[in-house]
């Protein structure tokens, strides 16, 4: 059985690093802090991602 923390709305800082991947704030909650990833949770669909917290937004 996996263990997973509750997860937690995310932070501001947390919110600008998922945005510059490219995802919807809204939909995702804060997991678990893995070094240089975020673990993140989507509210709806239970599907979870690993995203980079150093990648920089390309406009």
């Amino acid at each position: 059985m996996i263990n997973i923390k509750q997860p937690k709305k995310l932070t501001r800082e947390q919110k600008e690093i998922v945005a510059n991947n490219n995802l919807i704030t809204k939909e995702w909650m804060f997991a678990d802090d893995l070094g240089s990833y975020l673990k993140i949770i989507h509210k709806n669909t239970g599907k979870i991602k690993l995203i980079d917290k150093y990648k920089k937004k390309v406009r």
